[in-house]
């Protein structure tokens, strides 16, 4: 999503908190610039194959500039990199670097600026800095006089990738002379001579391994540049920057807070859309590359003992009183250990690797008797390095073996303690970011297997990198031992966690000198370019959660804190948002740190800063009293460990006025049992009773529950997210049914029974958990891949059952290859004035003659039943699911259809058993019902036909929401089929007949344009790609057909929006080999490709159709491909 308008969205939903508005204020016109030329340039790739060009093209850069944020980069073939400053006369525009985006505190006497220019095949750079100190040759890089350039070719605006780049140039001479460039695209740069400090020209060519860009008039990129600056000979002082969205120096990681530059050519030009370079598949599959499992689903098989630990990372020892109090007092059952603050340091060398042995037995013998599980983590290179990073030094790989196979050999008898070895702290090469040294896979890989000859049992612990960070777990395959846990620290957002902390060296490359030093900030709110809060923190570690999904694999987060002097709330609110998500999730975590830096520490006062973190001891701080809270996980599970509670899967919940005495209420609720069912009373919106209960995890259940009143059951991990929900709600008591499938893990769940209303009463009368036998069929995922309707991918329309030869031969004239047509048994039998089975032999032939149609016209069909066969109740409500004639009424119709239809299996492409299943009263759900249906459909359909290919919406309506914890049915020719309306808010804008539909409301407001805001959120080809990953996560894990079923745009959707949603929706279904039909060919006008864009409401007269349409030609493109 566009971050400014995210940040908008948020804004409008939080209610503008105060610091969160003022950093909005400051950086809105920074976004709103760049977003401008963004969407100008995607708009001309898209509807152009030539730039026209500016013509003057100094006047067309006044237009386009916008300080700090888009800079006007003029095409010019002139010959450059002479070392003058005279040669840059004839480029008037110059940009001027700030102090993080805070243009007032600017020092004519001190900054930087640059000038930039492009030929047909050369970037040029004149970077010059104004600085009368100049320190050179320290490092890394940023802690000298350096110039940091920022390039995202590609204009993602997101977090770095293999396309984007950070290069550092500054000099190893005195005054700027020899200027080198460091980063991974190639940079020539020269010395320019500059009064008053240093200036350097950097040419860098367009066709490079990364990237092959082609200066068309209207290219723009995502840029920015820094400044760091170096007073005193020893560290970075102060720095610089360019783009008025990075106020917190994390242009390092994030792409989304660059400006942009923006070609100006005078001629006209082709436009060729910037290519990728060889490189960056050729590092995807570096990354991808090694040993691995050749069963990875063997890792589910193993957990660790105990499979959860929460604790801390040590800091001083204190003869072993530190891992007492960390049991004793904290909760704590495990501790990361750094092995150098063992000591001696360096504990490896061969003085004194023998001394650190003896007291690393004796730390983890201590650490056993206080009852915690050990994790060794190594914090140091093991050899010596000479001033470079380790995967330049030959034999340190070696060197690792050797000190890993010493401590394994000396720990042996100590095993019992151990819950992992940490093979090494936050490993990280500054020239593979914003990734993790492809190295270091191959190398713990090795490690492993000299620890496993001596140890085959105790755990391993691979931090992923880079760094402490989560990017290695984007391209993550297993390591080829199953009993691996995989690692990351978390620190984001820095300017929050690290705040006030200055002139620290940290190992990530650019965290700024100001967000070092700027106290005050505050969570949630709007922190380095964007808004962060839990959501956006779990939103960014979704490479974790997906490789935990997809492997099974235990995730420990070695690292995590928060320094003392932030905010106080603030700091209390962002440590129980990120244990909540660990608890969310199942993973294991060890604080960041027990006893070391007083910044770090809980046991010292809040929110004060003190020269060298001088703080008060005062035993238990705010933050600590949530670190404290969070490790009482660690005695609720020992205590069910020891109870060895009673798995209840397949008998009643016990509401005996005996048994509630296991339940534990909120604050507002007040529960009882009275005539055998259990009544809660509550006050407030959190008003609920729970109790631990224990399943089988990984299994199918059916839950099934009597209650009345305002009631919602709710299964949880801890007090995650509900992965089950059974609402009980109603005037009397009612039963209820759902089916779920409990997370994989240790099976402990919390079972909760709430108020669901800001007050009232909920009442319970039975509550059983019943496992489901899961069909015979498993499905192979090699046979489902291989498995395919003919033709594999078809791409036409909907059309309604009046269908003709007329609309048939048009069809085919569009480049259409199938139809889905539309059926409505009940209408049919209406207008004869019969039952619908009455009517079904003349409806049969009714639609066989629509087949015979469309077999002459050489189209495929898909048999859409659109209206159910039960007359009498509505088709989205309970009473329909609920009825006692459905599965008869649906396998009989169906069983109909298949015995007809038969002879037509080569023109019959799909049975679509029922359009947009929905009820209203169970969303945001779909009916639950509606799969056991389904299956004996089908089973009903397979007795006709082993054939005939069955295509399945999972509902609900036509959405999306279904597939989540869905069983693909026991079929191998099942097609799954969705619809794509989204946003509503475009696509339906104007429309108030939504009978019949699954919408929720009529959209009112019209004009409402795409890309664009709406309803709050910034929608463009991204965010309609975001809303599609539901159904991308379903695919990876069931390599099944898809079919878009429908989709559409109302035609009077504003000049030109309709058709980029068009092409982007299409261009998303294409780019993944998906089926699709537009809905709908000549049916309702509202949706006609063969109408223009007039306004239009019932009542007013019908519009005439005026042959093709903008729309109609970008459906037809796609069709003709």
């Amino acid at each position: 999503m566009n971050c400014f308008f995210k940040i908008a969205a948020l804004c409008t939903l939080l209610g503008a908190v105060q610091a969160f508005a003022g950093e909005e204020e400051i950086v809105r016109p920074f976004i709103e610039a760049r977003e401008k030329v963004r969407a100008q340039q995607n708009m001309l790739k898209k509807e152009e194959t030539r730039a026209p060009g500016s013509g003057d093209v100094q006047e067309a850069g006044k237009r386009i500039a916008s300080p700090n944020a888009v800079y006007p980069l003029i095409f010019s073939e002139k010959k450059r990199m002479n070392g003058s400053l005279d040669d840059w006369s004839d480029i008037p525009f110059s940009g001027e670097l700030m102090f993080q985006g805070d243009p007032s505190v600017a020092d004519p006497a001190w900054g930087a600026s640059f000038k930039a220019a492009v030929s047909e095949d050369t970037l040029y750079l004149l970077l010059t800095a104004r600085d009368p100190k100049l320190h050179f040759g320290i490092k890394p890089a940023y802690n000298s006089d350096c110039f940091e350039l920022f390039f995202d070719p590609f204009f993602h605006c997101g977090r770095m990738d293999d396309g984007t780049a950070q290069i550092f140039i500054t000099a190893t001479g005195e005054e700027g002379a020899r200027p080198e460039a460091s980063g991974k695209y190639p940079v020539k740069v020269i010395p320019v001579p500059f009064e008053g400090g240093w200036a350097a020209e950097a040419a860098i060519p367009l066709d490079n391994d990364y990237f092959k860009m082609s200066p068309y008039d209207g290219l723009a990129f995502g840029f920015n540049v820094s400044y760091n600056s170096n007073d005193e000979g020893k560290v970075r002082t102060r720095k610089l920057t360019w783009s008025g969205i990075d106020r917190n120096d994390e242009s390092w990681m994030d792409a989304s807070l660059y400006g942009a530059m923006r070609v100006v050519r005078a001629g006209s030009s082709a436009i060729r859309p910037v290519r990728p370079g060889s490189a960056i598949e050729e590092n995807r599959k570096r990354r991808r590359a090694g040993e691995t499992l050749a069963d990875p689903s063997v890792i589910r098989t193993v957990k660790p003992n105990p499979a959860v630990v929460r604790g801390f990372m040590s800091g001083g020892l204190r003869g072993g009183q530190s891992f007492r109090d960390m049991a004793n007092d904290w909760n704590a059952n495990a501790v990361r250990l750094q092995l150098w603050s063992v000591g001696p340091k360096p504990t490896w060398t061969e003085e004194n690797y023998p001394v650190f042995l003896d007291r690393l037995e004796t730390a983890v013998r201590q650490a056993r008797d206080a009852g915690l599980k050990v994790i060794p983590v190594a914090f140091e290179v093991p050899c010596e390095l000479n001033g470079k990073e380790m995967w330049e030094v030959p034999g340190v790989e070696e060197a690792f073996i050797r000190y890993w196979t010493g401590i394994v050999e000396r720990l042996a008898p100590y095993r019992d303690a151990l819950w992992g070895y940490d093979l090494f702290n936050e490993p990280l090469a500054r020239a593979q970011l914003p990734y993790a040294p492809v190295e270091w896979r191959q190398m713990a890989v090795n490690i492993t297997k000299a620890i496993r000859r001596l140890d085959p049992d105790t755990w391993i612990i691979y931090e992923v990198g880079p760094g402490g960070g989560w990017r290695g777990f984007e391209d993550l395959v297993p390591l080829p031992d199953p009993k691996v846990i995989y690692s990351f620290h978390f620190y984001e957002p820095g300017a929050f966690t690290h705040q006030g902390i200055a002139a620290t060296l940290l190992q990530d490359p650019g965290l700024l000198a100001k967000a070092q030093e700027t106290t005050g900030v505050v969570y949630p709110g709007f922190i380095g370019g964007r808004y962060r809060d839990r959501k956006e923190m779990e939103e960014s570690l979704q490479p974790v959660i997906d490789f935990q999904k997809k492997y099974g694999a235990p995730i420990f987060v070695g690292e995590f804190s928060v320094i003392a002097w932030a905010p106080v709330a603030s700091a209390v609110q962002y440590l129980k948002d990120l244990t909540g998500i660990f608890q969310k999730y199942g993973w294991s975590w060890t604080y960041h740190a027990f006893r070391e830096y007083q910044g770090w520490s809980l046991e010292h006062e809040d929110g004060v800063l003190v020269k060298d973190a001088n703080l008060k001891m005062v035993g238990m701080s705010k933050r600590g009293e949530v670190i404290l809270e969070a490790l009482k996980a660690n005695s609720k599970e020992l205590e069910e460990e020891e109870e060895e509670e009673e798995e209840e899967p397949a008998a009643e919940v016990d509401f005996s006025r005996e048994n509630m005495k296991t339940w534990s209420s909120t604050r507002g609720a007040v529960f009882k049992t009275e005539n055998d069912a259990v009544v809660i009373d509550g006050t407030d919106w959190d008003s609920k009773i729970n109790r631990n209960i224990r399943l089988k995890s990984s299994q199918r259940y059916r839950i099934e529950g009597v209650g009345r009143g305002k009631t919602m059951v709710r299964l949880q991990i801890g007090w995650g997210k509900a992965f089950c929900e059974l609402n009980l709600s109603g005037n009397e008591f009612r039963r209820g049914i759902t089916e779920f499938t409990t997370p994989a893990g240790d099976g402990r769940y919390n079972l909760a029974i709430q108020v669901n209303a800001p007050e009232g009463r909920a009442e319970v009368k039975t509550l059983r958990f019943i496992p489901v036998s899961e069909e015979k069929t498993i499905l192979d995922p090699v046979k489902l891949r291989a498995s395919r309707p003919n033709p594999e991918i078809v791409r036409g329309f909907m059309v309604a059952p009046e269908f003709s030869k007329e609309t048939a031969r048009d069809l085919r004239s569009w480049g259409a290859d199938v139809i889905r047509l539309q059926i409505f048994p009940l209408s049919f039998a209406r207008q004869r004035n019969q039952e619908w089975r009455e009517a079904m032999p003349a409806f049969l032939d009714d639609v066989e003659e629509k087949v015979k149609i469309a077999r002459d016209h050489r189209l495929k069909v898909v048999i859409d039943l659109h209206h159910p066969p039960m007359p009498g109740v509505r088709a989205d409500d309970t009473e329909m699911w609920e009825h006692p004639d459905l599965e008869k009424n649906f396998t009989a119709f169906w069983r109909a259809v298949a015995t007809r239809l038969k002879p037509y299996g080569d023109v019959i492409w799909g049975y679509d058993l029922l359009n947009e299943p929905l009820d209203r009263n169970q969303l945001p759900h779909a009916p639950r019902e509606w799969r056991p249906l389904a299956v004996k459909i089908l089973k009903a359909i397979r007795e006709i036909d082993p054939d005939v290919w069955i295509i399945y919406e999972p509902g609900p309506g036509g959405g999306t929401a279904g597939l989540r914890n869905l069983r693909p049915l026991p079929d191998y020719k099942v097609i799954y089929s969705t619809h794509f309306y989204d946003p509503g808010a475009f696509t339906h804008q104007g429309i108030h007949n939504i009978a019949g539909t699954d919408r929720l409301k009529v959209e009112e407001k019209i004009n409402v344009r795409y890309p664009g805001v709406i309803d709050g959120v910034y929608y463009d080809k991204g965010k309609l790609a975001e809303s599609l990953k539901i159904i991308d996560d379903f695919q990876a894990r069931y390599p099944v057909p898809w079919f878009i079923g429908e989709f559409s745009v109302v035609r009077w959707a504003p000049a030109g929006s309709g058709e980029q949603f068009l092409r982007d929706a299409l261009e998303l279904f294409e780019e993944r080999k998906w089926s699709w039909t537009y809905h709908a060919f000549r049916e309702h006008h509202c949706w006609s490709l063969e109408h223009d864009g007039q306004f239009w409401r019932e009542g007013m007269p019908s519009p005439k159709p005026v042959g093709d349409t903008p729309r109609g030609q970008v459906v037809r493109n796609f069709l003709t491909k």
